[in-house]
């Protein structure tokens, strides 16, 4: 007696996102763009001693926080965020809270439906 065969292929038509931006550790996963210091996206505040952030904070959660506020005051950098949608971006924090999740969060806050635009 021979076993039936089940076919176990099936077709869906739900859509992948290729869109979706994330963050990485630097030297533990392939990126695509470097967001940690010195970089244009570095975060200028930190609570280290020995940093090469512009500003002493007194914490981690208020470099990230101040971070923010900093991005959100700086018109031409919302605008370059939208260069960075569906990148995979490299930093030093990873996987630990950092500001590249700010990143992530702004990009989608400002350009959530926008297509990647460079390649």
């Amino acid at each position: 007696m021979t076993k039936p065969k089940v076919n176990l292929s099936f077709y869906s038509n739900l859509e992948i996102n290729t869109n979706t931006t994330k963050v990485v550790h630097c030297k533990k996963s392939e990126y695509d763009v470097y967001i940690g210091r010195p970089s244009t996206w570095g975060n200028p505040f930190s609570s280290k001693d020995r940093t090469l952030a512009k500003y002493r904070v007194a914490s981690k959660s208020e470099a990230i926080q101040k971070y923010e506020d900093w991005i959100e005051n700086q018109p031409q950098l919302i605008e370059e965020l939208k260069k960075l949608k569906g990148k995979i971006l490299g930093c030093w924090c990873k996987p630990n809270p950092c500001h590249g999740d700010v990143i992530v969060k702004l990009i989608e806050k400002y350009y959530p439906n926008e297509n990647n635009i460079s390649s």
